[in-house]
């Protein structure tokens, strides 16, 4: 069985990849545009105070901070974030560890962080996520969809080489945040990925140019984001008030 690398083995990974960032890609272009979507749709009266739960190189960190006073956290050495993104202040930590200030943030955010983190601590994961917020504040996650990456072709395992990859169906997301939050919407985005089973039919090309021949491309693709079949997750859940 092949072991996990240890925690220093994981800092100096992402420290390597995100050091070495220079422009984020189109797939990112589509998460933010939908993370971007949810915020609005809160529509905080007030700038909100907000945490990006492990920022990475900081690029989405900095567009979040042009909304609201914003924190980057992550694993990795953040001195060229904070280089870089002088607008937002970013701190180096364990998550899982972090002794973060409790109730302090309007939303924390976290873009494809959970599925690299070992299934037994995700839970504690979304545990400092809830502490972090003040009460009734906002979760938005996002994550690749596990059905969709095990679609791909070789099983989703040439697509991702991260340390540890862990993905998530959404019926197990809604179980992990059941004890501490109220979801309130999880959505799939980007559609056309995964070729085997049922993403076969769903995403076959001929099909596909049909429907854009017919006027129903965006309807389609509306239909197949609805029945999750979209390569990320994007999930809004708001702290549980405690009775």
């Amino acid at each position: 069985m092949e072991s996990k690398p240890n925690l220093e083995q994981q800092e100096g990974y992402y420290t390597g990849r995100w050091n070495a960032f220079s422009y984020a890609n189109k797939l990112d272009l589509a998460r933010i545009a939908a993370v971007l979507d949810v915020l609005a749709r809160v529509g905080f009266e007030e700038p909100p105070a907000i945490c990006d739960l492990g920022c990475g190189a900081g690029w989405a960190t900095a567009i979040f901070g042009m909304f609201g006073k914003t924190t980057g956290v992550d694993l990795s050495d953040t001195a060229l974030a904070a280089q870089r993104y002088p607008h937002c202040t970013f701190t180096s930590a364990n998550i899982l560890e972090w002794d973060g200030p409790a109730a302090t943030f309007d939303a924390v955010i976290s873009l494809e962080v959970i599925e690299h983190i070992e299934r037994p601590l995700q839970g504690k994961y979304l545990s400092v996520a809830n502490r972090l917020l003040k009460p009734g504040g906002h979760l938005i996650l996002t994550t690749p969809s596990a059905n969709t990456m095990r679609a791909m072709p070789g099983g989703g395992t040439e697509w991702s080489r991260q340390p540890i990859e862990d993905w998530l169906t959404p019926d197990e997301v809604r179980k992990l945040l059941e004890p501490e939050w109220d979801v309130l919407s999880v959505e799939s985005v980007i559609p056309g990925f995964g070729t085997r089973g049922n993403y076969r039919l769903i995403n076959s090309s001929k099909l596909g140019s049909l429907m854009k021949v017919i006027g129903a491309g965006n309807v389609w693709d509306s239909f197949r984001l609805g029945r999750m079949y979209g390569l990320h997750l994007v999930i809004h859940a708001q702290k549980r008030e405690r009775r």
